[in-house]
């Protein structure tokens, strides 16, 4: 390693993306610290959410679609910020962040495998097992704990056994009688509506490969200016029949796979992107006023995963000393349905009511709780079943 390639190890300013992770000896520095950062916050953003019965998120299950929820009033300053417009574009940006971050990884690794079968395999290695515990946790532990039906109706209700589709993408949200008077009514698990947008990226990356399209950066590259030009076009011309919003926190389905592959792009250029630290700032302050003035997201965004990547750069020894692994899907997975289970332990059961401090104790609670089953998942289902990699 030269010695200029060595120095953007601890100072990565000047330096492109791909000479910062051969000094920090292959891998981004800043990424696992990103990923638990943005999961982070959306367990949080959720745990208020579910406390206050704001429905802010999808309902793709009619099961549950016509459910309405109670919205409590109080002066909480954590809801006046994350209420606030100014604060919307972040909200925005953390699935948005996820997905770009998620597509740049994920090109690295198809690079590095070369093979559609093996790229599938090691998808598959890293995504079910555990997915298939959380599901399987969900159905047979706590929904029978919790649910307003006898036991012989809970398990004879083929609303039990449609809920393993999540782990094939056929995504539900709801079991019989779990949560019905939480002020979230019926969800479990709300976060798995992203499985179905994950799984088609795999499925898209895999027929890319199999085409030898995605070794050909300079058509990929193409691929995604002309969806950009063409999506900008068309947000402009029908604001209203053209959206790349499904509510006012997070973006469709289609628009964060478009994401994803932006993501790749990045990766793939990897050795031409700079970190320049007031490309940074600009870019996120670019990102935030293209939000809140409408300029069509997928400019916007570009400008956000110019920044995603970017923190992969950074290094950050305070975070690695603490989590030396990568529970960030763990707090995906888990994150949802333990803040449910709290809000019904202590809101829909009588306990306590709704207001600001009972907020923060969930928030906080269900953090904790969520760290602990994800350090859990990690070390029993998620790590050994990486080991059978080997095998593919």
């Amino acid at each position: 390693m030269s010695e200029a390639v060595a120095d953007y190890a601890t100072s990565p300013a000047g330096a492109t993306l791909e000479e910062v992770r051969r000094a920090n000896g292959g891998i981004y520095p800043g990424f696992l610290f990103l990923r638990h950062f943005l999961s982070t916050v959306i367990l949080l953003n959720h745990a208020r959410v579910l406390v206050r019965g704001e429905r802010v998120l999808p309902v793709a299950d009619t099961a549950i679609s016509g459910a309405t929820s109670t919205v409590p009033q109080f002066s909480a300053f954590l809801h006046t910020a994350m209420s606030s417009e100014i604060f919307r574009p972040l909200l925005f940006a953390l699935v948005g962040g996820f997905f770009a971050l998620s597509g740049f990884l994920v090109a690295g690794s198809a690079g590095r495998t070369g093979i559609v079968r093996k790229f599938l395999g090691f998808r598959a290695l890293r995504i079910i097992p555990a997915l298939l515990f959380e599901v399987s946790l969900s159905a047979l532990v706590l929904g029978p704990l919790v649910t307003s039906l006898p036991l012989s109706d809970y398990f004879a209700s083929l609303g039990l056994y449609r809920y393993f589709g999540n782990v094939v993408g056929w995504i539900t949200f709801w079991l019989p009688g779990v949560f019905q008077d939480n002020p979230i009514k019926g969800m479990v698990n709300a976060n798995l509506w992203t499985l179905r947008p994950e799984f088609y990226c795999y499925l898209i990356i895999a027929v890319l490969m199999a085409g030898g399209i995605l070794a050909r950066r300079r058509v990929v590259l193409t691929g995604i200016v002309l969806l950009t030009v063409a999506f900008s076009v068309m947000s402009l011309a029908s604001p209203e029949g053209f959206t790349t919003r499904a509510d006012n926190t997070h973006f469709t389905n289609w628009f964060i796979v478009y994401l994803f592959f932006v993501g790749v792009v990045f990766a793939q250029y990897a050795d031409k992107i700079v970190y320049n630290p007031l490309m940074f700032v600009a870019s996120l302050l670019l990102y935030m006023v293209g939000m809140t003035l409408r300029i069509p997201d997928a400019i916007s965004c570009l400008f956000l995963i110019y920044c995603v990547v970017c923190i992969g750069t950074f290094r950050t020894p305070w975070f690695d000393r603490f989590f030396k692994n990568d529970y960030s899907y763990g707090i995906y997975l888990y994150g949802y349905p333990i803040a449910q289970t709290l809000v019904f332990i202590l809101i829909t059961l009588g306990i306590f009511k709704q207001d600001a401090a009972i907020t923060l104790f969930v928030m906080a609670a269900s953090l904790v709780l969520t760290i602990l089953c994800s350090a859990f998942s990690w070390t029993v289902i998620e790590k050994p079943f990486l080991r059978l990699k080997r095998l593919l």
